[in-house]
C-alpha cells in the first residue's frame, strides 16, 4: 500500500466512507443495515484483501470493517497491514458466532462485533462506527492543533510554563527549556530558574513574580539571559495568575526568545543616532569614525575599517579602523582602486560582497585572524569593510542594514564635499573681490585727491560730473563686494518686526526729502535681520533714485485677502504672506519689468544696476519670491511673498 496514512475527517454533515472487506455474504449482510440505519454512512465493498488495499490506496476511507467471511489468517494479515500503514484509522472485526479471532484482535482493532449482533441489532454496528469515526476525527483535529501549536512555538520561539503555588512546583515546556539552553529533562526549581538571568533582571523578575503570587498582578517583562558565550540573549516572559477564591493557586504564562526583535530595535536606534551624527559631521574623518562606531553597535562586530577614495582616484585610503580590527588583523593598509582586493572590486562595481572565508581571496594581504568579511560601497566615496574571526559570520540581512548605514554616510560625504567646494569657491571669490576692490579704490582715491587740487576757477558743473562718476564707482565697488561676500547666503533666521527694520534702515539711508509711511505694526517675519535690512536699503535707494527726493515710500504686509490669487494654504484670511515696498513715482514700464532684477540693468546715469539684483538674491536666499507691479498711485510696487510670518 502506498500514499498518505488515512485519518478520519470530521463528518460535518457529510458521508462517512466505510470499507467492508470480506466475502460477498459479508457485504450483503453489513451494507444494508449500515446505509439504511444512517444517512451519513456510504459503503464500499471489497471481496479480497488485495481489492481492499487498492480501495484504501485511493483515499477517502474513514473506517474499515473486516467481515467473518475472510479466513482468520487472511483477516489477521490484512488488519496488520492496514494498522501499520494507517495507525489512526478505525478498524472493526465482525466475528463468527463461536469465538473471536484472537490473533486478529491483537493487531489493534478498534472494536469487535459478533456476526449475530450485526444481524439482529444492526444499530449497534452503526452506533459504534459513527462514534469511532467521530472520536478518531476529534483526536486527529486535536493532534493537528497541537502540532500546529508546537510548530508555531518553534517558529516564534515561544514556550509555556506553569507554577503550582500549593505544590511549589514549576513546569516548563520543552520549548522553554530549549530557549534557556537547558536539557529536555531539566527540573529546575523556581529559585534556580531566576538565577538564569543577569543580576539586574533577576531582581526584576523576582519582584514581578512576587507581586503575581501575593497580589494577583499579571506581568510582562523582558530579561537578559546570562549566556556564557557573552552573546546577550533577550527573553520575554508573561505571567497570568489564576485564583481559587481570593487566593492565587497558580501562575501560567509563556516565554519567548525576542533576541532578534531586540537586536533589530537596537539596530534602528543606532542607525537613527548615526544619521543625526552624520548630519553634523564636518569632515571626511568625522564620517569615517561615526561609521566605524555605528557598525559595532548595529551588528555587534567590532572589526571595522572605512576607506575613502583619494582625490586622484587611485587609492582607497584607510581613514578609520577601530582598535579591535587592528588587534586582530594588524594595521589596516590602503588599497589601489585598480587592484584585485575585495575592497577595490566592491568600490569599482558598486555592489556589496560577502566573503565566508577570506583565506580564499585572490590577493596577498595579511588579514590576521579575520576569517569572514563583508564589503559595502559608500556611494562613490569609498568602502566599509567589517570582519569576524569566525567563517560564515555574515548574511544578507547584515548587508542590508550596513547598506542603510553606508547610504547615510555617502549622503554626508556628498554634503561635505559640496560644502568644502563651496567654501573654496567663496574664499577664491572673496580674495578676487578684495583684490579688485583694492585695485579699484587706489586709483579712485588718487582721483579724489586730484579732484581736490583742482583750481578754484574750474567750472563747477565739470567738478560735479567728476564727483558723481567717482561716487558711482564707489557704489559699484560696494555692490560687487556685497554680492561676492553674501550672494544667496543667509545666516540664522528669527522673527523680526517689519516696521522696526524698515524705520531703522530709513534712518541710515540718504533719502533727502522723501517720506516713509509704514503700516506694518505688529507684523513679524522670519528672516536674517541683517540681510533684510540690506533688502530694504536697496529698495529705498532705488525708489529715491528713480522717483526723486520728494517721493513717498510705503511699507506694509501683504495679507491673504489682499491678493486676488491668494495662495492655497492653511493661512487664514488676514494673515500675512509677505510684504511690499511701494512708491508714488513714475513707475516702471511694462516692457522693462522683466529686466529690473537682472545684474547690471539700470536706467539712470548714476545707477550701478546691482541694487535690485541684490534684492532678488536676498529674497531667493530666504526662499521668497519678489515681483514688481504697478502701485496704486502709478508708482512701482515691489512685492515679496512666500514669507514665513509670525
Amino acid at each position: 500500500m502506498t500514499g498518505t496514512p488515512l485519518e478520519p475527517q470530521p463528518p460535518d454533515g457529510g458521508d462517512i466512507d466505510v470499507l467492508i472487506v470480506g466475502d460477498e455474504s459479508d457485504a450483503d449482510e453489513a451494507t444494508p443495515p449500515l446505509e439504511r440505519r444512517s444517512e451519513s454512512i456510504a459503503v464500499r465493498a471489497a471481496t479480497t484483501p488485495a481489492a481492499g488495499r487498492e480501495l484504501l490506496s485511493s483515499g477517502g476511507i474513514d473506517c474499515v470493517v473486516v467481515g467473518s467471511g475472510l479466513p482468520d489468517a487472511a483477516a489477521t494479515e490484512f488488519l496488520r497491514s492496514v494498522r501499520d500503514r494507517h495507525p489512526r484509522l478505525p478498524l472493526f472485526l465482525i466475528g463468527g458466532d463461536d469465538d473471536a479471532n484472537a490473533e486478529a484482535l491483537s493487531v489493534g482493532v478498534t472494536d469487535y462485533v459478533p456476526k449475530a449482533v450485526v444481524a439482529e441489532r444492526p444499530e449497534v454496528l452503526v452506533d459504534r462506527v459513527e462514534r469511532a469515526v467521530r472520536d478518531a476525527a476529534r483526536r486527529g483535529t486535536e493532534r493537528r492543533r497541537q502540532e500546529l501549536f508546537a510548530k508555531a512555538q518553534d517558529i516564534a520561539d515561544v514556550g509555556a510554563w506553569e507554577y503550582d503555588a500549593e505544590a511549589d512546583t514549576l513546569w516548563w515546556s520543552e520549548q522553554v527549556r530549549r530557549i534557556h539552553g537547558l536539557p529536555v529533562d531539566d527540573q529546575s526549581t523556581l529559585a534556580e530558574s531566576f538565577d538564569l538571568y543577569e543580576p539586574e533582571d533577576r531582581e526584576a523578575i523576582e519582584a514581578a513574580f512576587g507581586e503575581a503570587i501575593r497580589d494577583g498582578v499579571p506581568y510582562d517583562v523582558e530579561l537578559r539571559l546570562g549566556d556564557p558565550t557573552d552573546e546577550t540573549r533577550w527573553i520575554r516572559t508573561r505571567g497570568e495568575p489564576e485564583f481559587d477564591g481570593d487566593a492565587v493557586v497558580r501562575v501560567r504564562g509563556s516565554y519567548q526568545d525576542v533576541t532578534d526583535l531586540k537586536r533589530r530595535k537596537l539596530q534602528f536606534e543606532s542607525l537613527h543616532d548615526a544619521s543625526r551624527d552624520l548630519m553634523e559631521a564636518k569632515t571626511r574623518m568625522d564620517v569615517a569614525r561615526i561609521v566605524t562606531t555605528a557598525s559595532k553597535h548595529i551588528l555587534g562586530y567590532v572589526m571595522t575599517t572605512v576607506r575613502l577614495a583619494d582625490e586622484d582616484g587611485e587609492m582607497l585610503r584607510t581613514f578609520a579602523a577601530n582598535d579591535q580590527a587592528v588587534t586582530e588583523a594588524g594595521k589596516r593598509p590602503s588599497y589601489r582602486i585598480d587592484g584585485e582586493t575585495p575592497a577595490a572590486r566592491t568600490y569599482r562595481e558598486g555592489e556589496p560582497q560577502i566573503f565566508d572565508d577570506l583565506n580564499r581571496t585572490e590577493d596577498d594581504y595579511d588579514r590576521g585572524a579575520l576569517r569572514s568579511g563583508v564589503y559595502v560601497p559608500i556611494g562613490d566615496h569609498g568602502v566599509l569593510s567589517t570582519g569576524d574571526t569566525e567563517p560564515n559570520a555574515f548574511d544578507e540581512p547584515d548587508v542590508e542594514i550596513l547598506g542603510v548605514l553606508t547610504k547615510l554616510a555617502a549622503g554626508a560625504l556628498t554634503r561635505i564635499r559640496s560644502e568644502q567646494a563651496l567654501q573654496r569657491q567663496n574664499e577664491r571669490l572673496e580674495e578676487f573681490a578684495s583684490i579688485v576692490a583694492h585695485d579699484l579704490r587706489n586709483p579712485l582715491n588718487v582721483a579724489r585727491g586730484e579732484l581736490s587740487l583742482l583750481e578754484p576757477s574750474t567750472p563747477t558743473d565739470r567738478v560735479e560730473s567728476i564727483e558723481r562718476s567717482l561716487d558711482r564707482m564707489e557704489s559699484l565697488i560696494e555692490d560687487v563686494l556685497s554680492l561676492a561676500r553674501q550672494g544667496r547666503v543667509v545666516g540664522d533666521t528669527a522673527p523680526v518686526s517689519l516696521a522696526a527694520v524698515a524705520r531703522k534702515v530709513w534712518s541710515n539711508v540718504e533719502t533727502g526729502a522723501a517720506t516713509l509711511a509704514v503700516d506694518a505694526e505688529g507684523t513679524e517675519v522670519v528672516a536674517d535681520e541683517f540681510r533684510l535690512q540690506e533688502l530694504f536699503e536697496n529698495l529705498f535707494r532705488n525708489a529715491v533714485e528713480h522717483a526723486g527726493d520728494d517721493v513717498t515710500i510705503a511699507v506694509g504686509p501683504i495679507e491673504v485677502d489682499d491678493r486676488d490669487d491668494g495662495p492655497e494654504s492653511a493661512a487664514e484670511e488676514g494673515d500675512a504672506v509677505g510684504f511690499f515696498v511701494e512708491d508714488d513715482g513714475p513707475g516702471i514700464p511694462d516692457d522693462e519689468k522683466g529686466d529690473v532684477f537682472e545684474a547690471g540693468h539700470t536706467t539712470t546715469a548714476d545707477g550701478t544696476g546691482y541694487g535690485l539684483y541684490i534684492v532678488s538674491e536676498i529674497a531667493a536666499a530666504h526662499g521668497w519670491e519678489v515681483a514688481v507691479v504697478d502701485g496704486g498711485d502709478g508708482g512701482a510696487r515691489f512685492e515679496i511673498t512666500g514669507v514665513e510670518a509670525e
